[in-house]
């Protein structure tokens, strides 16, 4: 690691997802969707309970900055579902650490990215991450074109 990695990354800390977290990821899986042009389509309750059943049935990461929440990856049975950083603290190491956790469980991760997200198909591809197949979005609710992505052992 460099010293601007190591700069961007101190005070960083994860830690698995417990039940009392469902409202905080709640709200950073709010902002970063918005901030990525991803539709919400759920009410603040809704998707708090949708991630109130995900931390009790996959396993779920939160990254922590100075002690706050600031992101989090949910993975399950090798497919990273959800990898979400509050879009104050793009750019600082925490999408890095959350995905080296999630390639680290899981040896042949896989993952959906939405094709308009540039972001966040530029990150995983700068990461290893190489595109398996495309889709037109009639398999997701947002009806977005999709991207199937996955990473190669090295």
């Amino acid at each position: 690691m460099d010293d601007a990695s190591k700069d961007r990354s101190a005070g960083l800390t994860l830690r698995p997802a417990t039940a009392a977290d469902a409202g905080t990821l709640a709200a950073i899986h709010r902002r970063a969707r918005e901030s990525a042009a991803i539709p919400n389509l759920h009410s603040r309750t809704s998707i708090r309970r949708f991630l109130l059943r995900t931390v009790q049935q996959s396993q779920v990461m939160i990254a922590c900055h100075d002690g706050t929440p600031v992101g989090y990856a949910a993975l399950h049975n090798g497919w990273l579902d959800q990898l979400y950083i509050h879009p104050e603290h793009h750019r600082r190491g925490i999408g890095t650490a959350l995905l080296a956790w999630a390639r680290h469980e899981s040896r042949e991760l896989r993952l959906y990215c939405f094709a308009h997200n540039a972001r966040a198909l530029a990150f995983y591809q700068a990461h290893g991450g190489v595109i398996l197949s495309e889709g037109d979005g009639s398999d997701n609710e947002e009806g977005l074109p999709d991207l199937l992505l996955g990473f190669p052992e090295t």
